[in-house]
């Protein structure tokens, strides 16, 4: 397997609140009130890409100002096929 971690140290996620970050057209009561438009599909459709290849994406946050968030991603890995030189 292959994992890309990505990581922020903005705001934090409520942990209340990751459930439902993967969900279609949901946005965050916090985001909704912000001038950044979106219509929540983004992390949605990462969720499906990611299921549809044999991975899974997840996030991970206390929710607290400064330490931000993680996200990951996890991806089979497949071998390149041998060739000789």
């Amino acid at each position: 397997m292959i994992e890309i971690r990505v990581r922020d140290f903005g705001l934090g996620i409520p942990p209340e609140h990751i459930a439902l970050l993967f969900e279609r057209f949901v946005r965050l009561p916090r985001d909704l009130a912000s001038r950044v438009v979106g219509n929540g599909l983004g992390l949605y459709l990462c969720r499906q890409l990611a299921q549809a290849m044999g991975g899974r994406i997840w996030a991970e946050s206390a929710g607290v100002e400064g330490e931000g968030s993680t996200f990951h991603l996890l991806l089979p890995a497949t071998r390149a096929p041998f060739s000789s030189p």
